[in-house]
């Protein structure tokens, strides 16, 4: 019997103990929030207007400078970014095969043959 009250109370205890910590961490994360508002307003204006600065400078320089004309040339010169130039003259090439039909043409004769 002494068992079976040492157990009641135990678990009693135990169930205010949860409740406590459970209304703790509502409590606190009640508060942090409230207190995350209370920031100064001048913070956040602040990072907005060095971003600010930094859009500013960006739209200053000229877009088209010669360095940024040379990377962009420098960027569409490889056929692709794994490749390179590699393997280039093995390309297949339209100009290589004059004696093939383009497809207007394959669709013209197909025309042709059936109004004939």
């Amino acid at each position: 019997m002494l068992v079976n009250n040492l157990k009641e109370t135990l678990k009693k205890s135990l169930r205010v103990v949860i409740t406590a910590c459970l209304s703790l961490i509502l409590f606190v994360s009640v508060v942090n929030s409230a207190l995350a508002i209370t920031s100064l307003p001048e913070e956040g204006e602040a990072s907005l207007n060095a971003i600010q600065e930094k859009t500013d400078r960006a739209a200053s320089q000229n877009p088209y400078a010669l360095q940024e004309r040379e990377r962009t040339r420098e960027r569409r010169n490889p056929l692709n970014l794994v490749q390179g130039d590699a393997d280039k003259d093995k390309m297949y090439n339209q100009g290589q095969e004059k004696d093939d039909e383009t497809i207007t043409q394959q669709i013209e004769n197909a025309l042709e043959n059936i109004t004939k």
